[in-house]
């Protein structure tokens, strides 16, 4: 971000080299986290239209336009290989790679999705509601110093706003976020202020969870007390009491992170339901449905069945569930036609004895039902009614194997 807003307001040559620094820490920025990459794409884009209306002094608006094709450009040359991956090596299903545990990529997977953490996260097992930890001291000294702050850090704590916003998701629901898990009508989620961001780029969804944001919230809060720090100081003529209070705020600050388990890399120990650990142990493997679709990532800590395919993909297309287009690489059995529509609220869509007969043929054994996955798709905006919807799968399958308050397990048999 600083190498950004140095590209935006060096001169002469300097402004190129900040140009290509910034392009260049977007690219590792997009190769370690692309979420975090999308959270430095939104400072981006704010920051560039504010240069444009207001060029910094000695710039033209020329110069917005200018830093940012360099930066864009560099970052997404430099990134190619890793963004090429991404975006072109999806996984068909059910046609699934059915990797063994022990396989390499299998254990990053689950390093990946089950030991990592956030900085500023609380939340050990990452289960709803997601808890953040954050400096306090910070909030009252933006309050108590925001009329010192001056339009630039003003500017910056709005940014601090606006990052906040983001990380509350566009709609509120129950057991997801203490802020707003009030704010419902007969149970029902009420829209929050960034749900029209929602709509026009609905993988923002992914910013719902607090840790991927604060650390842009945190930042932009500090650079808004900052300034506030530097003005006071100017007006008392003291600029060493500015800098003996910087140092104590940070220092509160981080010992308040820290009392709460914000500062230390979280984890969690794998242990797997007994229903997928029975799994492990048959003698021929098979493939597996799941239920809600298009969930992927909330089911990480459910992903590692030996030798077993499953009908997701590791990312999520609840963006997709949303706009109601399904993905070109999976969900292409008829029975993803009752399951697509059931997982976006039409719980009269069960599926048919045919296609049953034919997902048994196609090698799936189960139809596994995830109830967390339901808070998912409320929190994406998604009315799907979770009890009705288990209700309508039982009308259609059968009484479940497995009912408990993690899974419903249906049996999937031959009509044969």
């Amino acid at each position: 971000m600083g190498a950004w807003l140095k590209s935006l307001t060096a001169e002469g040559r300097r402004a190129w080299l900040w140009m290509v620094a910034a392009g260049l820490a977007a690219a590792l920025a997009i190769q370690h986290y692309v979420l975090y990459a999308l959270v430095l794409a939104f400072f981006g884009a704010a920051s560039l239209l504010l240069f444009l209306l207001r060029p910094a002094q000695g710039q033209t608006w020329r110069r917005a336009v200018v830093a940012g094709a360099v930066v864009l450009t560099t970052g997404v040359v430099v990134a190619s290989p890793y963004l090429h991956q991404l975006l072109s090596e999806r996984r068909p299903m059910p046609a699934a790679s059915a990797l063994r545990i022990t396989d390499p990529a299998v254990l990053r997977e689950a390093g990946e999705s089950i030991d990592a953490g956030y900085i500023f996260g609380v939340d050990e097992r990452e289960t709803l509601p997601r808890r953040a930890a954050f400096p306090t001291v910070l909030t009252l000294a933006t309050v108590l110093l925001f009329p010192l702050a001056g339009r630039s850090g003003r500017r910056w704590l709005v940014g601090a706003m606006g990052f906040y916003l983001l990380s509350l998701g566009p709609m509120a629901a129950v057991s997801v976020r203490p802020e707003v898990e009030w704010l419902t009508v007969a149970g029902r989620g009420v829209p929050l202020p960034t749900w029209w961001l929602n709509k026009v780029f609905p993988f923002s969804i992914q910013f719902f969870h607090p840790c991927r944001v604060f650390p842009a919230v945190v930042l932009c809060m500090a650079m808004g007390v900052a300034i506030a720090l530097g003005r006071m100081a100017r007006r008392v003529d003291r600029p060493a009491a500015a800098h003996i209070v910087a140092i104590v705020l940070a220092a509160v600050g981080l010992a308040q992170v820290h009392a709460q388990g914000g500062l230390h890399m979280l984890t969690a120990p794998w242990s797997p339901h007994p229903f997928f650990s029975a799994l492990s142990e048959a003698d021929e493997p098979g493939a597996i449905l799941e239920f809600p679709v298009g969930l992927g990532h909330a089911t990480a800590p459910y992903q590692l069945v030996h030798g077993w395919k499953r009908s997701e993909s590791h990312h999520d297309t609840i963006a997709g569930l949303k706009a109601d287009q399904r993905p070109e690489d999976c969900f292409r059995l008829p029975i993803f036609d009752d399951l697509w529509a059931m997982s976006r609220g039409n719980a009269g869509a069960v599926p048919s004895p045919e296609d049953v007969e034919e997902a048994f043929r196609s090698g799936f054994k189960y139809l596994v039902v995830y109830r967390a996955g339901f808070d998912v798709l409320t929190q994406a905006g998604l009315s799907v009614d979770r009890e009705r919807s288990i209700r309508a799968l039982r009308q259609s399958l059968g009484s479940p194997m497995v009912n408990d308050d993690d899974l419903v397990v249906f049996s999937l048999e031959s009509s044969e």
